[in-house]
C-alpha cells in the first residue's frame, strides 16, 4: 500500500546578496520552522548546508536549527520519543541539558 503524501517548507538559509546575515535572520527560519511543526507539516529543508564553514552559521546555532529544537519539542512530549533511535545519547543530553 502506497504511503500518503506529506507535506514540508523549504527555506532559505542564505540571505542573498553576499551579505551576511544577522542573528535575527535565523531566527526568523528557526520561528518559520516551528510554525511549519505546529501546522502539522512533515519536513523543513534549508537551502544551505555549508553555512558553517562558509561562516555565515555558528556550529551552535546550526545544530539548533537541524537538531537541538526538533528534540526539545518532540522529547518535551513524549521523553521517550527518541528511545532506540540512533540518535537516542545525543537527544537525551539535549532534554537532560
Amino acid at each position: 500500500m502506497p504511503r500518503p503524501a506529506t507535506f514540508g517548507i523549504w527555506t532559505e538559509l542564505r540571505p542573498g546578496g553576499g551579505r551576511q546575515p544577522d542573528p535575527g535572520f535565523y531566527a526568523e527560519r528557526l520561528e518559520e520552522a516551528v510554525l511549519a511543526e505546529q501546522l502539522g507539516l512533515a519536513a523543513v529543508w534549508g537551502s544551505e548546508h555549508h553555512a558553517v564553514e562558509d561562516g555565515h552559521l555558528s556550529a551552535e546555532r546550526f545544530e539548533a536549527f537541524v537538531f537541538s529544537n526538533a528534540v526539545r519539542l518532540h522529547g518535551g512530549m513524549n521523553p521517550a520519543f527518541f528511545d532506540g533511535t540512533p540518535c537516542e545519547k545525543e537527544a537525551r543530553a539535549v532534554l537532560s541539558g
